[in-house]
């Protein structure tokens, strides 16, 4: 008997049972290539070829999308009511279209450059061999919670220029502040978030006070004390919300991507005992194969929004002005049409660093060279100094954590040889 074709309404991306493993989905999802979500009307597009086009097409597919309500706390009015009492708003600059995205993505040009980041290194390896130091006698870790975690904090936070000792709390407001974009929680969790990302706002804002008066050359401080040229070519300090917006993107952005991509490549890589056998060969010439190919096969970011200006047509589909698009990047980068064999997790694949993990075009994140830096120097720490790692017994059944958004593993025990 033949088998029913499948189609993308029997996977809901906001079912927890396909969040967990979405890649039979997203097959099924790219026979379309875009599928309208019953459940809210978003128009999803899975091909890489399409989404390529879609990020180079501001003209046509805006990232503002709060031109539709946009946040998901715009749902609520408690919310929206706690953050206008302080004159704050839930937006980020830095989504936002050409030419305005262009004047403040200019600001933060410098702070990225190839000679900052190769500066970092040392930092990152110390760190990371001091996160290792404080486990590697016990012979087991809980990866995420103990490396993943507290690495890419402690980077984003000397990169910003904020205190060490807060770092627990930059991790409650970083989960807070991605709760939202999971799309699954009540109102009484949503305002629970809200008011952890009201507490990130005040701290910021007094940190900003510091940073005037006592400049220290770190992000925060130039930023604070640069002059911003607006699109009337008139200059300005940045308001209160400007750099509130822009800060907690880089704080946000520069720990939760990362840390849930090294938690994945980890597991890839025992998943994958050929190829951890490989990188280990030769750990200088593969891991940064291994890396790209571990943001392509993995995407910690499994999708993100643009919203249509004019009406359009994606494929053979038709989007009317007015329509929220989900761009699926982790679909694209298991789309056969660009990778051969996409679902083979192969580290020396030639084009892996094609994918769409950090996205293209005007968008791209400005954080990738951050982020691909902290990975390759810390597997590089790793894997010298932790033999035969492996699953720590009766750890078989991982889990993801629910979300829309993003892909994160909850835990990950690993046991491991001196």
């Amino acid at each position: 008997m033949t088998r029913p074709k499948e189609s993308p309404a029997d996977y809901s991306l906001l079912d927890p049972a396909v969040q967990a493993c979405p890649y039979h989905a997203y097959k099924v999802y790219r026979e379309g290539p875009v599928f309208q979500m019953p459940e809210t009307g978003h128009y999803v597009v899975s091909r890489y070829q399409d989404i390529w086009r879609i990020v180079r097409e501001p003209e046509v597919f805006s990232i503002d999308t709060t031109q539709d309500g946009g946040h998901p706390y715009d749902n609520y009015s408690d919310i929206k009511r706690l953050f206008s009492e302080r004159g704050w708003e839930s937006r980020t600059v830095l989504s936002t279209d050409p030419p305005l995205h262009g004047s403040y993505r200019s600001l933060l040009e410098h702070c990225f450059t190839n000679r900052r980041i190769k500066s970092m290194q040392p930092m990152v390896e110390q760190l990371s061999n001091e996160l290792i130091d404080a486990f590697i006698d016990k012979g087991k870790v809980e990866f995420v919670e103990e490396f993943c975690y507290p690495l890419p904090m402690m980077v984003i936070a000397d990169f910003l220029g904020l205190p060490q000792q807060d770092l627990e709390d930059f991790k409650r407001w970083s989960i807070a502040w991605v709760a939202p974009f999971a799309m699954n929680n009540d109102s009484e969790s949503a305002y629970r978030y809200a008011l952890e990302h009201v507490e990130l706002k005040a701290y910021l804002v007094e940190k900003f006070d510091e940073k005037r008066r006592k400049p220290d050359g770190r992000v925060i401080s130039d930023l604070v004390n640069c002059s911003y040229t607006a699109l009337d070519g008139t200059r300005r300090p940045l308001t209160e919300n400007e750099l509130l917006s822009i800060t907690e993107q880089l704080l946000v952005g520069g720990n939760e991507t990362t840390n849930n991509a090294m938690a994945s490549a980890m597991l890839l890589l025992l998943q994958h005992p050929g190829q951890m056998d490989l990188l280990l060969s030769d750990i200088d010439r593969y891991v940064k194969g291994f890396v790209e190919e571990c943001l392509r096969y993995e995407s910690p970011t499994q999708g993100l929004y643009r919203y249509t200006v004019q009406d359009t047509t994606v494929g053979e589909t038709f989007i009317p002005k007015g329509s929220m698009v989900h761009l699926r990047f982790a679909a694209g980068n298991r789309d056969d049409g660009q990778y051969s064999e996409a679902d083979v997790f192969d580290i020396t694949r030639s084009n892996a660093a094609t994918h769409l993990a950090f996205s293209h075009g005007q968008h791209h994140c400005m954080g990738a060279p951050l982020s691909r830096m902290e990975m390759k120097v810390a597997f590089s720490v790793l894997l010298r100094r932790l033999k035969n790692i492996r699953l720590a017994r009766g750890s078989d059944e991982l889990k993801h954590v629910p979300g829309f958004t993003l892909r994160a593993l909850e835990a990950l025990d690993l046991a491991f040889d001196r």
